[in-house]
């Protein structure tokens, strides 16, 4: 799960580096799914068969959910991306590990941006 939040976060930049090429949310969304393979790319799949058919229902017939999502596809991408991939015990893990953190062997440097990321991690 650790390896999500990275590999998120990766392309995430991947798309903030290209704000011309990769702008809108559609190619966004395509270009997260370019890169996943697996038991991600079958989620993906899934996903955008999904989208395909919510769409082709009228915006008077849709709900106020439905509307929500077509508003910002983008963020409704990540929300469920995250709700199936990211780690659900993150933010309680990050919070553990804050509050029995000590130093031991570590280098001073790599002590300090753990200590940091966890502090974030758990929304502290």
């Amino acid at each position: 799960m650790e390896k999500y939040a990275a590999w998120r976060f990766d392309f995430l930049q991947e798309i903030k580096s290209r704000p011309v090429t990769i702008s809108a949310d559609e190619k966004k969304i395509s270009f997260f799914g370019s890169i996943m393979d697996g038991v991600a790319k079958s989620w993906f799949k899934l996903w955008i068969t999904k989208r395909e058919e919510a769409v082709t229902m009228h915006a008077s017939q849709a709900s106020q959910e439905e509307l929500a999502i077509r508003h910002d596809i983008f963020s409704a991408f990540l929300n469920d991306l995250d709700r199936n991939f990211k780690d659900p015990l993150e933010e309680a893990n990050a919070r553990n590990w804050v509050d029995r953190c000590q130093q031991e062997n570590l280098p001073f440097d790599e002590y300090v941006t753990k200590f940091e990321t966890n502090l974030a991690k758990a929304g502290l």
